[in-house]
Formats: C-alpha cells, sequence, structure tokens
C-alpha cells in the first residue's frame, strides 16, 4: 500500500488530475517520466541507490495494483465463467491461496 497520508495526497493528485492517457504505451511513457524525476530530485548525484529505490517503487505499485485488484478481478471471472484450472489444481492437490 501507497502509505502516504490524506494531508500529503492533495498535491499529486492535483498535479495527475489532468493526465490523460490513450493507450499503454503513454502510461508506460509516463512511469518512465516519474521515475526520471523522483530520480533527478534527489540530492546529489545518480546512483544504484536513488535508481533501485525508483525501481522498487514502480515495482511495488505494479505488485499493489496485483494484489488489489487484478486478484479480485481474475477471481470474479472465475465465478462468471468458470475455474480452467479447478480440477489440474485439484489433481496434484495444489493448495490455493489469495
Amino acid at each position: 500500500m501507497p502509505y502516504v497520508k490524506k494531508s500529503q495526497r492533495p498535491h499529486i493528485d492535483s498535479a495527475l488530475k489532468n493526465l490523460l492517457l490513450l493507450d499503454e504505451g503513454e502510461l508506460n511513457y509516463a512511469a518512465c517520466q516519474l521515475f526520471m524525476r523522483y530520480v533527478d530530485s534527489q540530492e546529489g548525484d545518480i546512483s544504484y541507490r536513488k535508481i533501485q529505490a525508483g525501481i522498487g517503487a514502480l515495482l511495488l505499485a505494479a505488485h499493489e495494483i496485483e494484489m488489489r485488484i487484478l486478484r479480485g478481478y481474475e477471481h470474479q471471472k472465475i465465478i462468471e465463467n468458470g475455474d480452467i484450472f479447478g480440477d489440474f489444481i485439484k489433481r496434484h492437490s495444489i493448495r490455493e491461496f489469495s
């Protein structure tokens, strides 16, 4: 979870309010621009630590989206369309978790 206090969110939200991304290429571009702005905003010269911190934040954001949104969406689609892995999971005694 991106732990940013509610009082700190408005300046970020207002900066992104008018940003309209039309496809995944534009989203990728925007993420890269945000990464570079983050690295450039850090004091001192570029370093492995600063690059790694930026990459880590992006990876954890992607993980959070997967965990909070994609898994719920996938579960709903399993309910709607049936589980194609159900028999395989049972046959191999695989323990599912959410």
